[in-house]
């Protein structure tokens, strides 16, 4: 058995350090599949053609501002191996949202699949709406793609005003059309 080095193993949090992400604001994310797996579509002239794991990728991100009644969704795109969105949260109490999966992990049929309900004054924060969406799009997309995975963190960036905003919804509309130069670019 190799020994635990922690300089190579050693992991760092991306996030910012003592920022409340449960806090109102605004939050552009990107979540990669495993390894970069093109496993949602691919872009024929520019435009986004979803595999139905694609389809099973949108469907549940969609549905994230039903399952959060505080969190509003702006632009967002599947593409081929990753999925870029902006998410907005307001009113970080989640007033009584119905709890279709785990919190920690991705619910297996096992377990019972999704159910249960949240405690309706939780403070809902980025990385649980992210949790929830990774958890139930991978318990939906192993029943066809029983290898599917989801890179194990993501990427956020905190939108702190409008022009910053226009500018990533504007990436974000765009990114079909620039996929050849996109850095999660994959042929």
């Amino acid at each position: 058995m190799k020994k635990y080095n922690p300089e190579k193993y050693h992991r760092h949090s991306i996030r910012l350090r003592n920022y409340d992400y449960s806090q109102d604001g605004l939050y552009f994310i990107t979540i990669c599949t495993h390894e970069r797996q093109l496993m949602f579509g691919n872009i024929p002239d520019n435009e986004m053609m979803l595999s139905p794991l694609g389809k099973t990728a949108n469907e549940y991100w969609v549905e994230i501002s039903s399952y959060f009644n505080s969190v509003k969704l702006h632009e967002y795109i599947i593409m081929p191996n990753h999925m870029h969105g902006i998410i907005e949260i307001e009113g970080a109490i989640n007033q009584g949202a119905i709890n279709q999966g785990a919190i920690n992990r991705a619910p297996t049929e096992a377990s019972g699949g999704f159910a249960g309900t949240l405690n309706p004054m939780l403070r809902i924060n980025l990385s649980q709406i992210v949790r929830w969406y990774k958890g139930r799009t991978t318990y939906e997309c192993r029943k066809t793609q029983a290898d599917f995975a989801w890179q194990r963190n993501y990427y956020e960036h905190i939108i702190r005003n409008e022009q910053d905003y226009i500018r990533i919804a504007e990436y974000i509309t765009n990114n079909t059309a620039n996929w050849p130069d996109d850095r999660f670019y994959s042929p």
